[in-house]
């Protein structure tokens, strides 16, 4: 029965009824207070759900094959519990914020998720829920989703915005698992679905199974369809069309699931799976059809001139090099697909790293001028700024506004009207960069030698100065991480308290990264440090350069992709460190040039220049 139509003498009649009635919550949003008040004999029919869905299964590990952003994930272990927890996040990555008892926070690895629960999804995250022993529902980025009903025989969520992937384990007659959008309703039995809505539409598709849906006609007739494997179901404006064969975007979809889920999957999608879990040891002798870590040179500045790649930027289909006059753009595969040079009178230099948001490439020249090029033909517009980033600082893309830190504060670029605001969104003397979690943002300067906290609308919250100047925009995990110049690791609660501090005498030449519980940061004597982030205790320190130049660090970090740590050195080598088992998964020698830019990565495809042109790609491939 469709609930969102019904009249106030149905609603009597329902709340009438000698037995419990269980309404969805967001249609309890609407109509429970309604009966409460105006019905008040039947109201004790009304009752709330119980959060008493319990995990049975002893221990699921949950394994994510590819990271899709550079921000960090967070695979959680856990183990059977008792408590009343419906939901256990499992894996996640970005910025992933839950609404509980009108309160938001940020989602932590290993957080339970409740009945009444709202979850958003900002750009660029994901978040995999395991219930019921062996089910998953995965939430893409920009979506939220409303966790309505969660007992041991019923799950009901509904889907504001946004696409979420269901893997459902076979369902017993009794039990159900529904998914409601403003559109339709998606009942199943055992199935891999697809929901995406939005904007008035809503669209379903099935990799595996079978699901029922429930809608209103363009007539408002209540019609019900069966949708089977590879099938599609659009409805908007209450118009229906049902698909043979799915789009190149929904396959994309499902292979993401599929990859990022696919240690849970495994038993189930076994002979689809394309991509396996486990490295090849670098000792063991590799065999034919097994994974092994390949490069191959893709491109090589130095045939016409000689140019220092200083950043790599990548996004799922492309990824571009920069010099600091050029950008050289390429597709996953590698294959050259545009290059752009610019006059330095004219244009001036490129020495701030670019951004990749939607299929534009944002660049900042120290001539004023930002120019955003479109990925897909190499086309430009440039446009006018207020003032030069420095080298030192970096933008930043955060729900479709660009950030751009100038020596007064930052500025904000909208993405899709272009306009650049007229003065600093906030007041901040050399900002190294703006980061955000949920609805707060974080300022940290080398020259004011302070971090300061600001809430959605710019008002700052707190600030919190240091004797020494800051070397690296915080980042953000349980607590605060921000570095300084002199060497010097600090940890913050979210209210701006100092709450550890360690030095590491040599200083830092990199921005710091996290892996679970451990911080990666490298040393100006080129050593790899490893913190634990609890105690920080310094746990681990190994060589990557002989002889650093801080000066080729600028725009070099580490970065983290699935469980590997990526670091080129200035003697000219990759080095892949797994940090799981704690050694150098491989080491590939190039041309003894440095290693000028961080890797940049979608998927298991990695890119990294240096500094005599050369571009190299990267990945883990099968043997032939």
């Amino acid at each position: 029965m469709d609930y969102r139509n019904l009249t106030d003498e149905q609603l009597k009649a329902l709340a009438s009824y000698d037995k419990e009635i269980k309404f969805p919550e967001h249609l309890e949003t609407k109509f429970l207070n309604k009966i409460k008040k105006e019905f008040k004999p039947y109201s004790g029919n009304i009752v709330e759900f119980k959060r008493n869905r319990i995990f049975r299964r002893a221990a699921i590990l949950a394994a994510a094959v590819i990271i899709f952003v550079l921000s960090p994930i967070f695979i959680i272990n856990y183990i059977s519990s008792t408590d009343s927890a419906a939901y256990t996040a499992i894996i996640f990555n970005g910025t992933v914020e839950v609404e509980r008892d009108s309160e938001k926070f940020r989602l932590i690895g290993g957080d339970r998720l409740y009945q009444d629960d709202i979850v958003s999804t900002n750009e660029g995250a994901y978040l995999s829920i395991s219930f019921n022993d062996d089910s998953i529902i995965w939430l893409n980025e920009n979506s939220i989703l409303v966790f309505e009903t969660s007992n041991d025989n019923e799950t009901v969520l509904t889907l504001l915005k946004g696409q979420v992937i269901s893997s459902v384990a076979s369902l017993e007659e009794y039990e159900v698992y529904r998914i409601i959008t403003e559109e339709l309703t998606v009942s199943v039995i055992g199935t891999i679905f697809l929901v995406e809505a939005g904007d008035g539409t809503t669209r379903v598709a099935v990799n595996k199974g079978v699901v029922n849906i429930d809608y209103f006609d363009e007539n408002s007739e209540e019609q019900n369809i069966e949708l089977k494997k590879s099938e599609s179901f659009v409805i908007s404006e209450n118009k229906p069309e049902k698909t043979n064969g799915l789009t190149e975007d929904i396959i994309n979809s499902f292979n993401q699931f599929e990859i990022i889920n696919a240690e849970i999957l495994k038993e189930e999608l076994e002979e689809n799976l394309s991509v396996q879990v486990n490295l090849t040891d670098v000792e063991e002798e590799i065999e034919e059809g097994e994974l092994e870590w390949q490069i191959r040179n893709i491109y090589d500045f130095n045939n016409t001139r000689y140019e220092n790649i200083i950043n790599i930027s990548t996004s799922k289909y492309y990824a571009v090099a920069q010099t600091l006059n050029s950008f050289i753009c390429f597709n996953m595969s590698g294959n050259l697909m545009w290059e752009k040079t610019y006059d330095e009178n004219e244009s001036g230099l490129f020495d701030t790293p670019a951004v990749i948001h939607g299929n534009k490439l944002y660049a900042s020249s120290n001539n004023k001028l930002i120019y955003i090029i479109n990925l897909d033909n190499g086309r430009e517009n440039a446009i006018s700024m207020p003032g030069i980033l420095s080298k030192y600082s970096n933008m930043t893309v955060y729900n479709n506004i660009i950030y751009l830190p100038f020596a007064d504060g930052i500025y904000t670029l909208d993405a899709n009207g272009l306009n650049i605001s007229d003065g600093p969104v906030i007041t901040f003397s050399s900002p190294i960069a703006i980061v955000k979690s949920i609805n707060d943002y974080y300022v940290s300067s080398f020259v004011s030698k302070e971090i300061s906290k600001y809430d959605s609308n710019y008002n700052e919250v707190w600030s919190t100065r240091f004797g020494d100047r800051l070397f690296s925009s915080p980042v953000l995990d349980d607590n605060i991480i921000v570095t300084s110049w002199s060497g010097n690791l600090f940890k913050l609660d979210y209210n701006g308290n100092i709450l550890n501090e360690v030095n590491i005498s040599n200083g830092f030449i990199s921005a710091p990264c996290i892996y679970r519980n451990n911080l990666y940061i490298l040393s100006n004597d080129g050593n790899l440090i490893v913190v634990n982030l609890n105690n920080f205790e310094i746990l681990k320190t190994f060589q990557i350069d002989d002889y650093p130049n801080p000066e080729t660090y600028v725009y070099k970090s580490a970065v983290i992709n699935n469980n590997n740590l990526i670091i080129g050195s200035d003697s000219g080598k990759i080095i892949i460190y797994n940090l799981d088992t704690e050694v150098i998964e491989k080491s590939f020698e190039t041309d003894n040039v440095s290693i000028n830019t961080s890797a940049g990565f979608y998927n298991d495809t990695s890119f990294i220049g240096n500094n005599s042109g050369m571009i190299y790609l990267f990945k883990l491939a099968e043997v032939k």
